[in-house]
């Protein structure tokens, strides 16, 4: 879900049928319609909440200089490099409320 900055207030969510073969290319399908949905909203700090350490190091580490074959990574790298502070943070599945994955 999406909160306000201070706040902690939810202001929006989504429930998205998505292609997807693996856990991890639906992890980074939920980031990108997260992106989405925070763009739309002009939020200028979003906080990226992934259950999985693999996911945050590839979002973290993706660069723009590289050619990803993967449209969905080729996305978000356009969602990095706009004016707006991203953080990336690991939340545990069993401690997500909001999540049904």
């Amino acid at each position: 879900d999406l909160r306000k900055e201070c706040a902690a207030e939810c202001i929006g969510g989504f429930i998205a049928g998505i292609c997807a073969n693996t856990p991890a290319q639906s992890e980074l399908c939920g980031v990108l319609h997260g992106l989405r949905m925070a763009s739309q909203l002009g939020m200028r700090r979003v906080e990226v909440e992934v259950d999985s350490k693999k996911i945050k190091k590839v979002i973290e580490k993706l660069n723009p200089q590289n050619k990803y074959h993967n449209l969905i990574l080729r996305e978000i790298i356009l969602f990095k490099q706009r004016p707006w502070e991203l953080i990336y943070r690991i939340t545990r599945r069993e401690g997500n409320n909001t999540c049904a994955d």
